[in-house]
């Protein structure tokens, strides 16, 4: 028999997404109007799972959006002493490491460590690992210490011809300006800047676009 002649509509509401059934038609036989509701409800399903990726999306996005900042320094403004090829974004301060084996040692004491070289092998992917930072004297973009920093993710400044790591590799100077282990040295991966001493860092979150974001999971 014939289900009722009246209409039926269906709504689901997830996340903002509007999914909308398509009326039954009434007088239709009942095979036709199963076949019809399997067909809306796989219809359902569909766009749910749609709605779910778009939320991990998200998710990712916000992770995206929230990076490391330099803020200006709360005190007088600190100069930066050189400049070097920028070959992996962000921000680092840390303590000066000069091999790898140091900057292990130092990160294990829980210090934050720039490893400074004069250029990276395969043999730093120790030092890189526990560096927040990475700066050397020779190289650019595509140097190995840019590639390797930029799959691992970390701030990596490139060519920094004023750097000069002394022979014996456990000191060196910047612009003319003595640095050893243990010197707190701030990197600037956006703007190319070094700077001698500490800086604060802040997670900086764009408030703008995450309250937008935020209104599209109450829609």
């Amino acid at each position: 028999m014939g289900r009722s002649s009246a209409v039926l509509a269906r709504a689901a509401m997830l996340a903002g997404a509007l999914i909308v059934l398509a009326p039954l038609r009434a007088g239709s036989e009942d095979g036709a109007e199963d076949k019809q509701l399997r067909k809306e409800l796989e219809a359902v399903k569909e766009q749910l799972r749609r709605v779910e990726q778009r939320m991990q999306q998200q998710d990712e996005l916000i992770r995206k959006l929230t990076a490391d900042k330099q803020p200006p320094p709360v005190a007088a403004p600190a100069p930066a002493v050189a400049t070097a090829v920028p070959a992996s974004p962000g921000v680092a301060t840390g303590r000066t490491a000069f091999d790898s084996s140091r900057a292990k040692a130092l990160a294990a004491g829980g210090e934050p460590v720039v490893l400074v070289r004069h250029d990276t092998s395969t043999e730093d992917i120790a030092g890189f690992a526990v560096a927040a930072g990475i700066l050397t004297a020779v190289g650019g973009r595509t140097a190995h210490a840019a590639v390797v920093a930029r799959q691992l993710g970390k701030v990596c400044l490139v060519g920094c011809h004023e750097l000069k790591i002394h022979e014996d590799g456990q000191g060196g100077e910047i612009a003319g300006r003595k640095i050893g282990e243990g010197d707190w040295v701030s990197l600037d991966g956006d703007s190319g800047e070094v700077t001698l001493g500490r800086r604060e860092i802040i997670a900086e979150l764009p408030q703008a676009e995450l309250a937008e974001i935020d209104a599209w999971r109450h829609l």
